[in-house]
């Protein structure tokens, strides 16, 4: 077994975790049946209904995310409103800064993707 570490970033899609699951869904796709296997390729999007089949894990694998790691405690809005009372000492700042972020980049990730999606 590996491990992948995949970061992801605010302002555009993780190639990075496309590719990565471009390459594990394959089996997955081809368990639909569906034809043109052969066009398939792991770091160029070429087939469209394997690609909205990758497009729906994504946001799948990423709300799952949201929702077990980053909703443990308070919200994003209960994280900022706290940030912006400037309360705390500044490593509590500055792990609230971090929580912040991770939670901001994951939903940013899920609405581009289905942006993306809708697109296609």
């Amino acid at each position: 077994m590996t491990t992948e570490v995949i970061k992801l970033r605010m302002e555009h899609m993780s190639s990075d975790l496309m590719n990565y699951l471009r390459s594990v869904l394959m089996p997955n796709y081809k368990a639909t049946g569906l034809p043109d296997m052969s066009e398939i390729m792991v770091v160029y999007p070429r087939l469209v209904a394997y690609e909205v089949m990758v497009f729906d894990f994504a946001v799948k694998l990423l709300e799952l995310v949201q929702a077990t790691e980053l909703n443990n405690g308070p919200t994003l809005e209960e994280d900022l409103k706290r940030y912006d009372s400037g309360a705390g000492s500044c490593q509590e700042r500055t792990i609230l800064l971090h929580n912040i972020n991770s939670k901001m980049i994951v939903a940013n990730q899920i609405n581009l993707l289905k942006v993306l999606k809708s697109i296609m």
